[in-house]
């Protein structure tokens, strides 16, 4: 996709296998948006539950791994990737780390798929046809600063309970293969799903 997703509303959606990427009959409630307090601790209360903002986000919305994933992505998975995403049908969260997608994507542009700092690779990222946007993140508050970009993907890190993201900052750093605690908020960019 060019663009991020932008998913939720006033009142709780329930998404299904028919229109998103869910495994055949199941279902997920996307709930409403939270504005209240954020959950900020590594554990399975925080990382178990559904969380997504637009207010006070300056480029879309964000989501915590959990919600992202469509409840597939959980604090106990700690290998692979999580299962389905809210991504709409006939796409995905891309697969990160080493060799995942959002690697592959930046070896594509002609990339070593790999963590740097490269201030004019990140102006090929936010150019077109990619257009990435300056997000922000949730880590217990909004950060509504526009120097960062970050992006959930599938892939759980092996070595530690959180999950692999794409991030790049105005000020050059290019990482690939870099992971967060789950609870955090960051945006999605889908993939249009190879199979």
């Amino acid at each position: 996709m060019t663009e991020d997703l932008k998913l939720g509303g006033n009142s709780a959606v329930t998404l299904t296998s028919s229109e998103t990427d869910l495994a055949q009959g199941t279902t997920y409630t996307l709930p409403v948006e939270n504005t209240g307090t954020w959950c900020d601790t590594d554990s399975a209360a925080c990382d178990n539950q559904s969380l997504w903002i637009k207010t006070g986000v300056p480029n879309g919305y964000l989501y915590n791994w959990y919600t992202a994933t469509a409840g597939t992505g959980t604090y106990e998975l700690t290998s692979d990737n999580a299962a389905g995403s809210i991504c709409p049908k006939g796409w995905k969260l891309p697969t990160g780390g080493s060799g995942g997608q959002f690697a592959t994507l930046d070896v594509a542009y002609g990339g070593s798929g790999e963590n740097r700092s490269d201030v004019s690779w990140v102006a090929k990222f936010t150019a077109d046809p990619l257009s990435f946007n300056y997000t922000g993140y949730v880590d217990g508050t909004v950060s509504s600063t526009v120097n960062r970009a970050s992006y959930w993907s599938r892939t759980a890190n092996t070595t530690e309970i959180n999950a692999f993201r794409f991030d790049f900052r105005i000020g050059g750093n290019f990482i690939l293969q870099f992971s967060s605690s789950k609870f955090t908020g960051y945006a999605i960019r889908c993939l249009a799903a190879s199979s």
